[in-house]
């Protein structure tokens, strides 16, 4: 199969980068106060009861934030949206898109330690987000798994 070219790779990539980026910010917008975003270290040695009993924490205060607070929050959703025209519509590479989605230092870390040959000679921050792309798509696992902590 030949190697798309770097427009169309990013065209191919854009709903991919569009969809992550709106349902992180859409999680960041919905996530009720006073829960963590990760579930509390385990206290029983029942996983099933732990999870049960988060899920339920995080359902009811979900229901309760959406009842309570629906006009701010519909509030949010515009403004996200709005954010979404102005930052990743105009999007035209990997770099801007990454950053964007507050990804491309993670990513650049990542694309650092790429296998010999894998990453671009010109070492750009656009041609290290392709090749990190690229090396993802080829089907080889990233050293680490980017994630904002």
């Amino acid at each position: 199969a030949a190697q798309l070219d770097s427009a169309a790779l990013f065209e191919a990539c854009r709903p991919m980068l569009n969809y992550t980026w709106l349902i992180d910010r859409l999680h960041a917008l919905l996530q009720p106060a006073g829960l963590a975003a990760e579930p509390p270290a385990a206290s029983s040695t029942d996983a099933a009861e732990l999870l049960s009993e988060s899920d339920a924490a995080w359902s009811h205060a979900l229901h309760a934030r959406l009842h309570g607070e629906h006009e701010a929050l519909l509030e949010g959703v515009e403004a996200l949206l709005a954010d979404f025209d102005g930052e990743m519509v105009p999007c035209a590479s990997f770099s801007e898109a990454l950053d964007c989605a507050d990804l491309l230092p993670l990513v650049l870390d990542e694309a650092a330690r790429l296998p010999e040959g894998a990453a671009s000679a010109d070492g750009t921050p656009e041609a290290l987000a392709e090749a990190w792309v690229r090396h993802v798509l080829a089907g080889a696992a990233p050293a680490t798994q980017p994630s904002r902590q």
